[in-house]
């Protein structure tokens, strides 16, 4: 292996539950220290063997090497241990990092860790689109996350998918209401089935500052707040200040918030707000509904397009290695509500 993708121009290695641990961790990084031309994308994910040893050696291999720009580690749950994790998040933020794109699902890192990736993925200058799937960060790292992306003017974060992180009101406030816009590049925030509704008031919070009379998260255009068992009255709130507010997400184009207790009984007055919402100077789609589409396909397709600009600035040349099933697509699969 090692010997073989040295001399290759191999640019996408799909090595997706392969059964590969540490020892073929070992193989695989000595192959990447050896590449002359950076790699595209490189997925291990579901390989249930690999552990903190063989994903630390893999990031070593990352800074020695010429790098990869999309990395996967999905469903690989003993990846993350606190010496991988801590090497993991100085790459992030070093100056010849690589890496555009990556991906975590269902990977918990030690507690103590989890800031420190975290605050990794905020300080990084080169990363693109993160997504932090059902990893138990909690709260506190996503503060360190807001506060290393608000000190970064470097950073050219798009995507930000942190589904399935047990995360607050706290975490979202922290994340949307900072003076130094912290999501000034971000196009799409997908919060899904978390628990927003609790902790800061978000609504509120919005409403003091838009009022203040300066725009909230200017260039966000998707946000996905769905599956977080929002109560009616918080959604109305959020929908109201929407209505009423211009500079509250003026880029606004997708609101998810589909699987929410709030919306299962939307009455008239939540219906002609949603309806009103079209008439913002950026039509707002607001999706909640089970059934048909509701801006959704319209949400999914600027989604997908994002990703594939993103792969496309990643691209490089030469072929493409698949080893065993490849699961999932290269766009991220969270939607603007439950599909």
């Amino acid at each position: 292996l090692s010997l073989g993708l040295a001399q290759s121009r191999v640019s996408d290695l799909q090595l997706e539950e392969v059964g590969m641990g540490d020892e073929g961790a070992r193989s695989l990084a000595d192959a990447l220290i050896q590449m002359e031309l950076p790699m595209s994308e490189l997925s291990v994910s579901q390989n249930q063997h690999l552990t903190g040893e063989g994903v630390g050696m893999l990031v070593d291999a990352f800074g020695k090497g010429a790098g990869v720009k999309s990395i996967k580690f999905d469903y690989c749950p003993g990846a993350l241990s606190g010496e991988a994790t801590s090497k993991l998040g100085a790459l992030l933020k070093s100056s010849t990092s690589a890496i555009h794109s990556l991906s975590f699902n269902t990977v918990v890192p030690p507690q103590d860790s989890k800031s420190t990736l975290a605050k990794g993925v905020g300080e990084s200058s080169t990363l693109v689109h993160a997504k932090l799937v059902n990893m138990d960060l909690g709260d506190e790292a996503i503060a360190h996350l807001a506060s290393a992306l608000a000190s970064n003017p470097s950073s050219g974060l798009k995507i930000l998918d942190l589904t399935g992180n047990q995360l607050t009101g706290d975490a979202l406030a922290s994340l949307l209401l900072t003076e130094t816009n912290t999501l000034a590049t971000c196009k799409r925030l997908v919060m899904f089935d978390n628990r927003v509704g609790t902790g800061a008031h978000v609504p509120t919070l919005l409403q003091e500052a838009a009022s203040s009379g300066r725009d909230v998260c200017a260039g966000l255009e998707d946000l996905d707040i769905g599956g977080n068992k929002l109560e009616k009255e918080w959604v109305l709130q959020l929908l109201k200040a929407l209505q009423d507010t211009p500079s509250l997400f003026p880029s606004l184009r997708t609101l998810g918030l589909g699987g929410n207790e709030g919306m299962q009984e939307a009455n008239e007055e939540v219906e002609a707000i949603v309806e009103s919402l079209q008439d913002r100077a950026t039509p707002l789609d607001v999706v909640y509904k089970a059934m048909g589409d509701d801006g959704k396909a319209g949400a999914n397709a600027r989604a997908n397009q994002l990703a594939a600009d993103i792969a496309g600035g990643a691209g490089g040349s030469g072929g493409s290695t698949t080893g065993g099933e490849v699961g999932g697509a290269v766009a991220n699969g969270a939607t603007a509500g439950p599909d």
